[in-house]
């Protein structure tokens, strides 16, 4: 099964695990919130000046440009775009403008991309303690172990 879909992701830490659907109300609840309020003009302009500035810089995160640029475009070619659209960032960006200048652009993608999309999955994540608690021993084993050969 090949996904081409973004997804939307949202959770809560240290929740008990009885309150899974309450979680998902909150959010829905947020979300629903966002919509009927609105965001700010301000909020939208800083935001797409912060995305501008961190699409036209170059970073030397660990990876060779090259490999950045071609995980950049790695979404194009998986939702059948053509990659080369993507580094066109004054096209991109221009795309992004435009659609801000529709009435409540955002909030409609949000209502209908996420609050009225009935394909979802509410998942909950559950700590092993037990299986923390032999990692971490391995990992402290494995420590002393290497700390062993250094001295060696």
């Amino acid at each position: 099964m090949k996904i081409k879909e973004l997804v939307f992701a949202a959770g809560l830490e240290g929740v008990d695990s009885n309150k899974q659907l309450e979680v998902e109300e909150l959010i829905l609840n947020c979300l629903k919130n966002v919509v009927s309020n609105g965001i700010s003009e301000e909020l939208v302009q800083s935001s797409l000046h912060q995305l501008e500035i961190k699409q036209r810089e170059i970073t030397g995160s660990g990876m060779p440009y090259g490999l950045q640029i071609m995980l950049g475009c790695l979404p194009a070619c998986l939702h059948n775009d053509d990659p080369l659209k993507v580094l066109d960032l004054d096209a991109s960006f221009d795309v992004i403008k435009n659609n801000l200048k529709k009435e409540n652009y955002i909030e409609n993608l949000i209502e209908k991309k996420i609050i009225n999309n009935q394909q979802y999955q509410n998942l909950e994540n559950m700590q092993n303690l037990n299986l923390l608690k032999m990692t971490i021993k391995i990992s402290i084993t494995t420590l002393v172990q290497m700390a062993l050969l250094i001295i060696q």
